[in-house]
């Protein structure tokens, strides 16, 4: 646990000196997909809410919200709305995460973005159980494997299961769930 913590306050505090460039240097994506402070205010407010630092998560997820909308970038902003809504899935708010995974996964269908958008699938699966739609988030992930395995893309395959592996029980199928557990 204490391991776990320190990687979380460093996580955080990785997050919060990348999201401080310059005005102006930000828009530089230095090779980047997405820009410094869009990722690090993402990733950053993540491990704040696993500390259980809500307000301070927010706001690092809010400024990269910012960010990404005033560059124009789905992805960026894709991508941010996936740290504010990780951040409101840990803090029990199924429903807001919700609504932000769904306009991510929205604006990943209209750019093209498929890979992206198998990122978005397993907590979009998460926040659907969570909130009392088992089967909207089966369907998804169903979607989402068939998906990965045409693109032959393996990245995220534990966070897919992860979702399904939620979803599951939340439907009422534990017997289905309990494979996925052993994993």
């Amino acid at each position: 646990r204490l391991d776990r913590a320190v990687r979380g306050v460093q996580g955080a505090e990785a997050g919060r000196r990348a999201e401080v460039i310059q005005a102006g240097v930000w828009r530089d994506r230095f090779g980047l997909v997405i820009p410094p402070p869009v990722y690090g205010a993402s990733v950053g407010s993540w491990a704040l809410a696993e500390l259980g630092e809500f307000a301070g998560a927010h706001r690092m997820a809010a400024r990269g919200q910012a960010a990404a909308e005033k560059l124009h970038h789905p992805h960026s902003i894709a991508f941010a709305c996936l740290g504010l809504a990780l951040v409101h899935l840990r803090q029990g708010a199924p429903t807001s995460a919700v609504t932000l995974l769904e306009k991510a996964m929205s604006l990943c269908e209209s750019a093209d973005l498929p890979v992206v958008a198998l990122e978005v699938a397993g907590p979009l699966a998460s926040a659907y159980a969570e909130a009392g739609r088992a089967d909207a988030a089966i369907a998804l992930v169903e979607r989402a494997v068939a998906q990965a395995l045409a693109l032959r893309h393996r990245l995220g395959h534990v966070l897919r299961s992860g979702g399904m592996a939620e979803a599951l029980p939340a439907a009422g199928r534990t017997d289905d769930a309990a494979p996925l557990a052993v994993l």
